[in-house]
């Protein structure tokens, strides 16, 4: 799988064609636009697990809730509190993923993945990472993760992992949505902002701000949403906030154009 990827990269550099990564999307928003180029569709790339007792190396398509089951049963964890984080590893690492006050950045030890087409590894420190942020070097597509976990008792941490699983049920709003809109600014929520702000409810088009989470867009029956709709709505979402509280929000999801010429899924 690895080295068919490398040779597609090898390929897309040096006939300087643009493309696109994308996993599971869990926050990802294309655009109403044709352009040129490719997507690589890494879903199914990287979907292994091996451990040597506490340390692991995971597959950049494995999810967080599959790992944290995985380890458990085999007496190491911690990843209770990310669980309920869609994402799989690729991008829980790019974005340094993280849940009540737990951050991924906090087990990974290692990065391996495909740089300009050839081999990349590194081993990022403190300073590399940042609030949703890691210091990955542009173009590096991650094929695996190394972690170190701590011991568990298996039965305890199911447990854990059942209850953020409910929790994140009963508190994320029904609907096709690419989660979370905005970042928390230092020392604020932004959903708390949003909703001083008149902010739930507010729609154009098909999707409207969730009455339930301010920090939420929701797209509402079978039709598809268009960017340029979503565009606005954040974009209104975010003036009403600064013009208020003198805060800039800083948008969480990712914008790409996924209406590309040509898709290679990866199995």
């Amino acid at each position: 799988m690895v080295s068919s990827l490398k040779k597609i990269l090898q390929f897309i550099n040096n006939k300087q064609i643009n493309y696109i990564v994308i996993g599971n999307g869990s926050n990802l928003i294309g655009s109403d636009a044709d352009c040129d180029g490719v997507v690589l569709d890494l879903r199914r790339c990287g979907s292994e697990i091996h451990h040597d007792g506490a340390v692991f190396t995971v597959g950049a398509a494995v999810s967080l809730l599959t790992l944290a089951r995985f380890s458990a049963e085999r007496g190491y964890g911690g990843l209770s509190k990310l669980c309920g984080i869609p994402g799989q590893f690729g991008g829980v690492v790019t974005m340094n993923a993280g849940a009540l006050g737990q951050e991924i950045c906090t087990y990974v030890q290692e990065l391996h993945g495909i740089l300009a087409g050839h081999d990349w590894s590194w081993r990022p420190e403190p300073a590399d990472w940042g609030y949703r942020h890691c210091r990955l070097p542009s173009g590096v597509v991650l094929t695996s993760v190394v972690l170190k976990l701590k011991e568990v008792v298996p039965e305890e941490e199911n447990k854990l992992i059942l209850s953020e699983l409910r929790r994140r049920a009963d508190v994320t709003p029904k609907g096709r949505s690419a989660g979370s809109v905005f970042r928390n600014p230092p020392g604020e929520f932004a959903g708390a902002l949003l909703e001083q702000c008149g902010c739930k409810g507010l729609s154009v088009g098909n999707l409207h701000v969730s009455e339930r989470h301010a920090n939420w867009i929701v797209k509402e029956g079978e039709e598809p949403g268009h960017a340029s709709d979503c565009r606005l709505l954040v974009e209104e979402m975010r003036r009403r906030v600064q013009e208020r509280f003198g805060v800039l929000l800083e948008n969480e999801w990712h914008w790409v154009n996924l209406r590309q010429n040509l898709l290679h899924e990866l199995h």
